[in-house]
């Protein structure tokens, strides 16, 4: 009897331990990068234990939270789009205990994040919640557009300041 040996490459740690598409894993650490980088989200927010949350809820585990704040905030939701329209429409759902108008809406300057940059950040923060895939990632996209949406009907929708 003959043994047959396969050889098995593993890309990065990432192949080894999840079962996740890559693009989601590429989506995940480029919004981990995001967090923790350009966007500043970490100057008031933590994840978990990464993070400083000087005005801003712990979106992780941590701080006597046992679940992400994706998958316990507006449950109607699925938690990327929960977290789609937190960062589009910050004020759209203010965590009781927090002020509103204090988070700035991350599509605007001086952040500007672009709508991959959005759906980027909404995979690495819902993590922890249902398994994201191709199509959560495209109810992700189609949530920046329905918020961006509400938000103008509201805006037309206003009394005029004086």
């Amino acid at each position: 009897m003959k043994a047959w040996l396969v050889p098995v490459v593993l890309v990065g740690a990432a192949a080894a331990c999840t079962s996740e598409p890559r693009a989601v894993t590429d989506l995940r650490a480029a919004g981990h990068d995001l967090f923790f980088g350009r966007a500043g989200c970490a100057a008031c927010h933590r994840v978990g234990d990464e993070g400083t949350r000087i005005v801003g809820p712990n979106l992780g585990r941590g701080d006597g939270i046992d679940a992400p704040v994706a998958a316990r905030r507006r449950t109607h939701l699925p938690p990327i789009e929960y977290v789609v329209e937190s960062i589009v429409e910050p004020d759209a759902f203010v965590v009781p205990g927090y002020a509103r108008g204090v988070m700035p809406r991350q599509e605007e300057p001086p952040v500007a994040l672009t709508d991959d940059e959005i759906v980027a950040l909404a995979v690495f923060l819902s993590r922890g919640g249902p398994a994201v895939d191709e199509a959560a990632i495209a109810a992700a996209r189609a949530r920046i557009a329905a918020v961006r949406t509400a938000r103008s009907a509201r805006a037309s929708a206003a009394p005029p300041r004086s």
